[in-house]
């Protein structure tokens, strides 16, 4: 995203909507947390789509997406909450070697 260039408000709007959906349902669903997300991780694609379809708490969502798609990167610090796993959380802990 740091190197993306958006064209206009609507684009910067649908940007930030896929971002927060997309969080609160992973939130939802796992009690995902990202704990790094920052423009480094969110990557922005360009294509023909003019919507784009989520579904959160059983209804479903379909948001103007003016032709981008947002994709969020890097989980080394992220935690989620594996529920097969007797409600276990779970952590992405990097490994240094120096």
């Amino acid at each position: 995203m740091s190197c993306f260039i958006l064209r206009n408000a609507a684009e910067a709007e649908s940007v930030l909507k896929q971002i927060a959906i997309s969080l609160a349902i992973a939130e939802e669903a796992h009690l995902f947390e990202h704990r790094d997300l920052h423009l480094g991780n969110i990557l922005v694609q360009r294509n023909a789509s003019k919507t784009i379809s989520y579904v959160l708490r059983g209804k479903a969502y379909s948001i103007p997406n003016h032709g981008l798609v947002v994709t969020i990167i890097d989980f080394t610090l992220s935690r989620v909450l594996h529920e097969a796993i007797n409600g276990t959380s779970a952590f992405c802990i990097p490994m240094y070697y120096g």
